[in-house]
């Protein structure tokens, strides 16, 4: 079988397994057809993954070769490739001090999860089968003072976040509170331990709000707030608004008000448009009321024609690419240019 044809093959087996996973019951005559959906959902997103390094690989090549050889725009590709590197690096960083933050509280998180669990086999236990309750929960005490010290040293280490903002002030002192509350705990109180999760709970809480207010001052945050707020958020806006600017100027050299159809769409537009802006509430309040009812009557009942069509086309089309129809249009079109 050729390369082509394995390609087909797979994609075929893995369209109809998706459809038959959806459309049948769990089980048909004692086979679970859905066993190994786990696996298979698994490995689809490991060739997912795959795709997303085969096109870093792609710009690594084609803009790489582009800076190496000097060629036409190579300064362009230089800044991409800059850019990339750069937004990977700091994007790794702050990856890094936010799975700090949540690993600070994997101890608080474990012990609430060992106490609710001694308590619910406590219950559950048959009283012929011997529990050691009692080890397990002083197992508990003994962890949890060593999760207190811990977090009364940490807490006092606020040398990055020693600024004038009062809300911080207000989450350092509530995480101070939330550790003494928990040294309140003593071992010798006979109450069940599922009584100290929301205590548990409330001091990771407030431990993780301190912590990421602490991160907040860092330069990892802020050089990567820099970055993607400051910088990558601008120039999308910046770029949208120019393709605005494009698409409106395009729309007015092309648009002729030539039929019925052509002229009651002007109008909706110019009146949409009044309502939408200051002159044109300025000129007649009734603006306002007269765009909402276009945008939300006539416009939902076309937008809604819209979508169906474009439903049943993307349907038709994701028929096409699963019987592999679509890449043999491709192809057939690619080798006629060929020829010519």
């Amino acid at each position: 079988m050729s390369r082509k044809g394995i390609i087909k093959l797979f994609t075929f087996l893995g369209g109809i397994y998706f459809f038959l996973e959806y459309v049948l019951p769990d089980r048909i005559f004692g086979f679970q057809f859905n066993a190994f959906h786990d696996q298979i959902t698994t490995g689809f997103m490991a060739v997912t993954a795959m795709t997303f390094g085969l096109g870093l690989i792609n710009i690594a090549f084609i803009h790489g070769g582009a800076v190496l050889y000097r060629r036409e725009g190579w300064f362009q590709s230089l800044g991409l490739i800059v850019g990339l590197l750069l937004m990977l690096f700091v994007t790794a960083r702050d990856w890094r001090g936010s799975a700090r933050i949540q690993q600070d509280s994997e101890g608080l998180n474990t012990l609430a999860a060992f106490a609710a669990k001694i308590e619910e086999e406590k219950d559950l236990a048959p009283p012929s089968v011997p529990l050691a309750y009692h080890g397990r929960r002083a197992l508990f005490f003994t962890h949890i003072r060593s999760e207190i010290a811990r977090l009364m040293v940490a807490t006092r280490d606020v040398s990055l976040a020693e600024v004038s903002d009062a809300q911080f002030q207000i989450i350092q002192t509530e995480a101070r509170n939330a550790v003494n509350a928990l040294t309140a705990i003593r071992e010798d109180d006979a109450k069940p331990l599922t009584e100290y999760v929301p205590l548990i709970r409330s001091a990771i809480a407030a431990r993780s709000e301190q912590l990421r207010s602490i991160y907040k001052y860092s330069l990892d945050s802020q050089l990567y707030t820099f970055l993607y707020d400051g910088i990558f958020i601008s120039l999308g806006t910046a770029m949208f608004a120019l393709l605005g600017f494009y698409m409106a100027a395009a729309a007015y050299r092309a648009f002729r008000v030539r039929s019925l159809e052509s002229g009651l769409m002007m109008g909706a537009a110019l009146i949409v448009m009044l309502g939408q802006t200051s002159f044109g509430i300025g000129i007649w309040e009734g603006f306002v009321d007269v765009r909402l009812w276009l945008l939300s009557t006539p416009s939902t009942g076309a937008f809604r024609a819209v979508k169906l069509g474009a439903a049943v086309a993307g349907l038709v089309m994701a028929f096409r690419m699963w019987l592999s129809i679509e890449s043999e249009s491709f192809a057939r079109t690619s080798s006629e240019s060929a020829k010519k």
